[in-house]
């Protein structure tokens, strides 16, 4: 088993922003205490699209976490991207990803859309023997600004995955040793998953520009002017946390580097 530790320092602050929350997966992150910016894009009776930032006070990088366009409402999230952690956007939809979550009282459903390039790596080469990744713990410190209401002192989060193992290549993989030359079937493009209910908690938003649009949304969370107290039936993200399962918002928002632990 592979286990994350992070350890997060907090601090208060004030915060005249409006503010809203979201529904995410919180098995992404660990805790449901980080705080993102946004500026609106656009909103309708029941979505909003947002400019999503990170805060400038935390070290988000070891989140892997990406800047992009996020559309939410009170039952459904929505991601897409086809820019990579360490490369450029690329424009043929190569490396375009997306997931969208479907969030009813219930279970959730998730689809997951990746383009070729970013489901080949599935494809294991004919003279490379599979190996099963071992366990592996590891310890952050972050500092975070957070509104008036939150206390100060440290939090400990605990994410526990299952370590990889190998398994058979896909069959239309073929025998070809170079995976750039594969032809990856539209079948294998699009996957579709549940996701438990409990899975999702609400995440703050600090809304930085267009918020005079957001009254024409009916968004996750009622918008204030001071700090919002996430709600919803997730568990948080205090403490510590059980296994997580493998299918997470993290390699939509990480890019390809996190995104092969789709693929293993």
């Amino acid at each position: 088993m592979r286990a994350t530790v992070v350890l997060f320092l907090l601090a208060a602050t004030a915060s005249a922003n409006i503010t809203t929350s979201y529904f995410l997966p919180n098995v992404s992150y660990g805790t449901n205490r980080l705080r993102f910016v946004a500026s609106v894009i656009n909103a309708s009776s029941d979505l909003v699209t947002l400019s999503v930032d990170l805060d400038n006070d935390p070290d988000y990088s070891e989140f892997g976490i990406k800047q992009g366009n996020w559309t939410m409402g009170s039952t459904m999230f929505e991601y897409s991207t086809s820019a990579l952690m360490y490369g450029p956007s690329i424009s043929d939809g190569g490396y375009a990803y997306s997931l969208r979550c479907d969030i009813p009282a219930s279970s959730a459903v998730c689809t997951v859309t990746r383009g070729p390039d970013l489901v080949r790596p599935s494809c294991r080469l004919a003279n490379r023997t599979n190996i099963g990744i071992p366990s592996e713990e590891r310890k952050y410190t972050q500092l975070y600004s957070f509104s008036d209401t939150d206390s100060v002192g440290v939090e400990t989060i605990v994410r526990t995955f299952p370590g990889f193992s190998s398994r058979p290549n896909p069959e239309w993989c073929g025998t070809e040793t170079d995976i750039r030359n594969i032809s990856v079937p539209s079948s294998a493009l699009v996957e579709t998953y549940p996701q438990a209910r409990s899975d999702f908690n609400a995440y703050q938003f600090i809304i930085t520009a267009g918020e005079e649009k957001l009254p024409k949304a009916t968004t996750g969370g009622a918008a204030s002017t001071g700090s919002l107290a996430p709600t919803g039936t997730g568990g948080g993200g205090t403490g510590s946390e059980g296994a997580a399962p493998m299918k997470t918002l993290a390699p939509a928002l990480a890019g390809l580097g996190a995104a092969v632990a789709w693929f293993l």
